[in-house]
C-alpha cells in the first residue's frame, strides 16, 4: 500500500486551504462536512482574515500551524493553486486534494503540469484537480463538497465524474447499498485509476471496487493492477466493462466474508446508470440533452421544425437542479435512511431514451429504435478474430472502440458526456472552436437529416454502418443535404456564433449505437 496516497485517503490531519466563512463557498462546505462527518483527526482552516470556523482555529498560511499536517484539501482559485502547492510542499504535507477546477478539463494543461511538477519535488501526490473530494466512513471522514457519507457499506467507487459521485452517494440510501470510501479522481493529473486499484485491492475496509471510467492514461497499467487482483485475490467477478478484462468469471459470487479483499472491478461508465443527480431536497429530475431520441422533421427545408423542448428554451417551471440543502442522515448502526429517498430515480421511459420518430420515409427518420441497455458482458475465455467477437456480441453491448471515429473539429471538451453538476444529462459532448471553423464528417456515411432543429439550430445528422450515427448541432453553412453519401473528413458545415451570451462558439456532437447515447470520448482517437 502507498504510504502517501494512503496519508490522503486516510489523514489523521487535515488542512483546508481556501477555507471560508462564507456557506455559499466549497471552501466552507468542506470544513463543515469534516465537522459534521465526526472526523476524529485534527482539521485546520486556512483563511488570511479568520480567526475560526467551525470551531476550528484558523491560520493565515498552512507553515503558520505549528503540528503536522497529512494531507491538504485545497479549494482556493486555479491560479493560486501553484503558490499553496508550493507552501504546502514546504511545511511537509504528503499529499492533496485538489477540488479547484480550471486546468487541463478547459485546455489549460500548463497550470495542471505545473502543479504536478511542484508536488512531485517534495514527494507529494495529488488527487484531482477538479474533483468533489474524498469520502470515508471508516474514517468518518467527508472531505468533500458532497452533502453527506454514504450508507456504510465494504464496496468502494472511484470516479471521474463527480457529478455521479454525488448521485450515488445519495442512491445508496435509495437503493440501499453501502460503500466505505468514494473517491473523487477527477483529471487524474497524478494518481490515476491503476494506482487506486492497487491501494483498494490492500484496504482492509475494501471488499468491492467500482469504478466510473471516462478515459485511461495508461491502459496496460490498469489492466495490469486489475488482473492482478482477479489472478490473486479474486474468486468471482461480478461484472467487468467489456474489453478491459477479457477473463472475467461468469458466475455471480455470494456475499464475501469481511476478511476477503475486493470482490469486483467493475464499472463501465456507460453501464453505471446512476440516479439523478439531485441530491437531498426533494425528487428531482434528470433532463436529457439529445436530439436524436426525440422526433425530427420530416423536409429538408430550413424553417421552425416541431421538435420538442432544449435545455436552452425550456418553460418555466419547477427547477431540475439538485438541491444541496438536506443534513446528512444519522450514521452508525441504527442509522436509517430518510422516508423519502435523497435522489431521485429516472423513470424506465427515460432510462430507455425510447422516443420513436414518427412514419415519414425512412430516410426522414433521425435514428433506428432504441435497444435495452445491458451494464456489462462477459467475453468467452478464448481470444477470437475481432469480427468473429463482434457476430457474437449481444446488443446493446458497451465498448470502447478508440479510434472509429475522426474528431469533427479540433479544441477542448468544454461539456462531457453523462450527468452535469447541474443535474442535466447530456447525451454528447461540446468541443469548443472559433465560429466559422470547419466542421467535418467524423466516418463516412448518409445524411438521413440537414436542416433547422429547435434548440440546436443548423443541424445534421449521418447515419453510418454498422447502425451507427453521429449528430452535429450548432452549425451554420451547411454544406451537405439529405441523402448524400459523405466520406470522412468531408466538410458538412462551419461552427456557428456562441450560444449564451459572452460564451465561446462550440459544436455539440453526439455517437448513437442503435439509438443509444455512447461517450463519444470512447470513439474518438
Amino acid at each position: 500500500m502507498d504510504p502517501i496516497i494512503n496519508a490522503v485517503l486516510k489523514p489523521k490531519s487535515i488542512a483546508v486551504i481556501g477555507a471560508s466563512t462564507k456557506p455559499e463557498k466549497i471552501g466552507y462546505k468542506v470544513v463543515e462536512n469534516l465537522k459534521k462527518s465526526g472526523y476524529q483527526g485534527a482539521v485546520y482552516p486556512i483563511n488570511l482574515e479568520a480567526d475560526e470556523i467551525m470551531g476550528y482555529k484558523c491560520y493565515p498560511n498552512i507553515k503558520d500551524v505549528p503540528y503536522v499536517i497529512d494531507a491538504a484539501v485545497v479549494t482556493v482559485p486555479a491560479k493560486i493553486v501553484p503558490k499553496v502547492v508550493q507552501e504546502a510542499g514546504e511545511k511537509g504535507v504528503k499529499g492533496l486534494s485538489i477540488i479547484t477546477s480550471g486546468f487541463s478539463e478547459v485546455g489549460d494543461h500548463a497550470l495542471e503540469d505545473e502543479v504536478v511538477r511542484i508536488a512531485h519535488e517534495f514527494g507529494m501526490r495529488i488527487i484531482g484537480p477538479n474533483i468533489i473530494g474524498v469520502l470515508s466512513n471508516s474514517d468518518q471522514m467527508n472531505a468533500s463538497f458532497a452533502n453527506f457519507l454514504p450508507l456504510n457499506g465494504k464496496a468502494a467507487l472511484v470516479s471521474q465524474s463527480g457529478a455521479l459521485l454525488i448521485a450515488m452517494d445519495a442512491g445508496t440510501y435509495t437503493r440501499r447499498v453501502g460503500f466505505d470510501k468514494m473517491v473523487s479522481i477527477g483529471n487524474m493529473s497524478d494518481v490515476n485509476f491503476s494506482e487506486m486499484v492497487s491501494y483498494l485491492s490492500e484496504d482492509p475496509d475494501t471488499n468491492c471496487i467500482a469504478l466510473y471510467v471516462e478515459g485511461l492514461r495508461d491502459g496496460p497499467k490498469f489492466i495490469e493492477a486489475a488482473r492482478a487482483i482477479c489472478n490473486t485475490q479474486l474468486k468471482n467477478i461480478d461484472s467487468v466493462a467489456s474489453g478491459i478484462l477479457p477473463q472475467a468469471a461468469e458466475a455471480k459470487p455470494p456475499a464475501p466474508p469481511p476478511a476477503e479483499k475486493p470482490a469486483a472491478v467493475a464499472a463501465s461508465p456507460e453501464s453505471a446508470r446512476p440516479p439523478a443527480a439531485a441530491a437531498a431536497g426533494g425528487p428531482g429530475k434528470v433532463k436529457e440533452e439529445s436530439i436524436t431520441d426525440r422526433p425530427l422533421p420530416a423536409g429538408t427545408d430550413r424553417g421552425p421544425a416541431a421538435a420538442g423542448k432544449s435545455r436552452e428554451q425550456a418553460p418555466p417551471g419547477p427547477a431540475e437542479k439538485t438541491d444541496a440543502s438536506t443534513t446528512p442522515p444519522s450514521r452508525g448502526p441504527a442509522a436509517r435512511p430518510p422516508e423519502r429517498p435523497e435522489a431521485a430515480v429516472p423513470s424506465a421511459a427515460r432510462e430507455q431514451m425510447a422516443a420513436k420518430p414518427p412514419a415519414p420515409a425512412p430516410s426522414a427518420r433521425a435514428t433506428d429504435a432504441a435497444l435495452k441497455d445491458r451494464t456489462a458482458v462477459t467475453p468467452p475465455p478464448a481470444r477470437k478474430p475481432e469480427a468473429a467477437q463482434r457476430a457474437e456480441e449481444p446488443q446493446g453491448l458497451i465498448r470502447m472502440d478508440k479510434g472509429r471515429f475522426a474528431w469533427p473539429v479540433r479544441g477542448p471538451v468544454i461539456t462531457r458526456f453523462g450527468i452535469q453538476p447541474s443535474g442535466m444529462k447530456y447525451n454528447g459532448i461540446k468541443i469548443a472552436a472559433k465560429e466559422n471553423t470547419t466542421v467535418q464528417a467524423a466516418a463516412a456515411g448518409t445524411v438521413i437529416y440537414a436542416s433547422y432543429v429547435k434548440g440546436y439550430g443548423e443541424t445534421v445528422i449521418v447515419k453510418h454502418d454498422e447502425n451507427y450515427t453521429t449528430v452535429y448541432a450548432y452549425l451554420k453553412n451547411t454544406a451537405t443535404k439529405r441523402d448524400e453519401r459523405i466520406r470522412k473528413g468531408d466538410r458538412i458545415a462551419s461552427i456557428g456564433p456562441s450560444q449564451e451570451p459572452g460564451g465561446e462558439p462550440y459544436l455539440y456532437f453526439e455517437i448513437r449505437e442503435k439509438n443509444k447515447a455512447r461517450n463519444p470520448l470512447f470513439f474518438l482517437p
